[in-house]
């Protein structure tokens, strides 16, 4: 950079010199050799005024070849002259009788109309040009013209030996433009190189070097001005930056997705939220059109809206990959000031939304139908009993049997229902203590043995005496293994089997699992993901018929919770259900 911007202000220099220097010459050299002529034609015209005053009479006989010869040696120029007609009548230098008419010249033509005259020709006898000066000579007789003429070659010679001088002049002159040129672009070099190498570093990001400033000229006005720049600009970087990483915390720490197309439909800005939401990586993503990008003709459809219409578009999504989802989109068009920029989606998750809707209207309408069958039963034999079957005694208590099955019932529905609404408001106080899983399901065992006995199942009980107590809360674990028992002995048919297992979970032993699993008909397959729904019932009928509410799993899914565990109900591996209850396990295992 340094060399080629020497090379080239030098260059310059040479240029400008190279040019004006011929310029330059060929208007003074004009200039003197026409100074020279001019003085010595004046020269002339004087001599030849004086001599023109000394002749004698111009006649025709007049022949002055010695005279003029005489005045040659006194001026040292040929001296010719000429009769009013044109003849020449005396010459210092030829035979005037032999020589041509001379008033065609323009020196004596010039002569006749002004007085004096002068001409330059080339002497094609002498070979070299001549200087001619002639004057009027009007005082004797008839009158006519003295002609003096010169050689101009010592004016040549003069004219030369200005040239050499002038020519050593030019190149003295030369030689200090080159070192001056020198001297002045390796300064200015240095100066641009700093600016250069100064850009670059700020190109690449270092904001921190800054220029000297020496001088007030040009350059030093421009050096000052890029350090003011770099400064801005660093600045301005800074707060970009800031912002950057604010927007993108932002947009990473929002629930919603979040996705940026330009006026092209091109996406510039995509969240993770809405790349988890689509499975989508962020490579793919930037600067492809949105049709490629998200496969969804609907919301494709919202964008081209937004993005024709300029306003706020909305519209509910669905998505079903990678997951079936839903989705409140909103698009409204990014403006630059009057300009428009693109579009900006907004998708509002409202999966959740809808599946609490649903399962609120569910929960209506399940609570409604469970209220309703015990209280209609109440209410129908308590009016049956008021119209005359009160007397009847034996109509009237069973009757009155059923009165109280179905208030019992409801009672035991009502009391479900307060327990999971006190466990999800946290109004359930466990007292945490290591406990027994083995005397707990011992207890639970006797509690049901009646039950069991009257269907002829066969109760297997099998928890090892050192197994590791668990963290929990007696009461409600008892409530948690009686409510999970008293379902799998519900579900089992006569003759069958039920067991109860307990182990430390493999990979983890921390945690104690207890295991329930019963030979009954099984979950069906569309109800397993549901399991744990209030008023949830794999056979609603034979449920009712047993007394259940539907509300037992749902319980046992919100205690352990509380508990801190885990639940869990699958088929088993040939027939029947299997429950699995995880616990975490007390330190002491005493």
């Amino acid at each position: 950079m340094r060399n080629r911007l020497i090379t080239k202000i030098v260059l310059s220099y040479l240029a400008l010199v190279a040019v004006a220097a011929p310029v330059l010459w060929l208007f003074l050299f004009g200039t003197i050799k026409g100074n020279f002529v001019d003085r010595l034609a004046d020269n002339l015209n004087t001599q030849a005024t004086l001599i023109a005053k000394e002749l004698p009479p111009l006649t025709d006989e007049a022949r002055l070849d010695g005279l003029a010869g005489n005045y040659k040696g006194l001026t040292g120029a040929r001296v010719t002259i000429i009769s009013a007609d044109g003849r020449v009548l005396g010459d210092s230098n030829d035979d005037s009788s032999r020589m041509e008419n001379h008033l065609d010249r323009p020196e004596v033509v010039e002569a006749g109309r002004s007085g004096w005259g002068s001409a330059v020709r080339y002497s094609h006898t002498l070979k070299i040009d001549m200087l001619y000066v002639a004057v009027s000579v009007k005082e004797m007789g008839p009158g006519g013209f003295v002609r003096l003429s010169m050689p101009l070659n010592y004016v040549e010679e003069a004219m030369t030996s200005i040239t050499k001088r002038v020519l050593a002049g030019a190149l003295v002159i030369f030689l200090a433009s080159v070192a001056l040129g020198v001297v002045l672009s390796r300064r200015i070099a240095r100066r641009v190189d700093g600016m250069v190498e100064f850009t670059r570093q700020v190109a690449s990001g270092d904001f921190s070097s800054r220029l000297r400033v020496d001088d007030q000229d040009e350059l030093g006005v421009l050096a000052s001005n890029l350090n003011g720049m770099a400064v801005q600009l660093s600045d301005k970087i800074d707060a970009i930056t800031r912002e950057k990483a604010t927007l993108e915390a932002v947009l990473g720490g929002m629930v919603e997705g979040v996705l940026v197309t330009d006026r092209d439909q091109r996406v510039i800005v995509a969240n993770r939220r809405l790349r988890e939401t689509f499975g989508l990586n962020k490579e793919d993503t930037l600067n492809r059109p949105f049709l490629e990008v998200i496969r969804n003709s609907k919301l494709s459809d919202l964008v081209r809206l937004a993005h024709d219409k300029r306003e706020l578009v909305t519209g509910e999504v669905e998505v079903q990959y990678p997951e079936p989802l839903s989705f409140m989109a909103g698009c409204v068009p990014l403006m630059m000031g009057e300009s428009f920029a693109g579009v900006v989606l907004v998708l509002h998750d409202v999966t959740r939304l809808k599946a609490l809707e649903t399962a609120r209207r569910d929960f209506v309408a399940n609570v409604t139908h469970e209220l309703k069958t015990p209280i209609s039963a109440i209410q129908g034999f308590a009016e049956t009993l008021l119209a005359g079957a009160l007397d009847e005694k034996e109509n009237a208590r069973r009757f009155l049997g059923i009165i109280e099955a179905n208030s019992k019932r409801l009672s035991r529905l009502i009391e479900d229902l307060l327990t999971i609404s006190k466990i999800e408001l946290g109004e359930v106080r466990l007292q945490m203590r290591p406990v027994s899983l083995g005397n707990v399901g011992a207890e639970v065992a006797a509690l049901l043995g009646p039950r069991i006995a009257e269907k002829g199942i066969r109760l297997d009980v099998s928890i090892p005496e050192d197994m590791p107590r668990v963290m929990a809360d007696r009461d409600r674990l008892y409530q948690v293994i009686l409510n999970v028992l008293d379902n799998a002995v519900k579900y089992t048919p006569v003759g069958g089997t039920v067991t109860v297992s307990a182990c430390v979970e493999a990979g983890q032993p921390d945690m104690v699992e207890l295991l329930v699993a019963d030979s009954g008909p099984g979950i069906p397959p569309d109800v397993l993901p549901r399991l744990g729904e209030r008023f949830l019932r794999v056979d609603p009928a034979r449920s009712r018929e047993l007394g259940g509410t539907g509300l037992g799993l749902a319980i046992v899914k919100h205690l352990m919770k509380a508990h801190g565990g885990t639940f869990e109900m699958d088929n088993a591996p040939r027939k029947g259900a299997v429950v699995k209850l995880g616990f975490r396990a007390a330190r002491d295992k005493s």
